[in-house]
């Protein structure tokens, strides 16, 4: 039997029409989550370190600009 994909528990929804890449989020995040990704200009996140703790909540879903 051959190993699967297992698939993250939680996954981090970014609207990205309201995400200036603060980096607020990277901070907050304990779990290492949230990254930078200095190539696009834009954040990334990595769902399968996701533990929803809704740290980030706020910062992610409020309008920002």
């Amino acid at each position: 039997m051959g190993v699967g994909y297992i698939y993250p528990q939680f996954e981090v929804l970014r609207d990205s029409e309201k995400c200036t890449a603060c980096r607020v989020c990277e901070k907050q995040c304990a779990h290492g989550v949230h990254a930078f990704d200095s190539q696009r200009g834009r954040m990334t996140s990595d769902d399968s370190k996701c533990v929803d703790c809704q740290l980030s909540l706020i910062h992610i879903s409020e309008p920002t600009r």
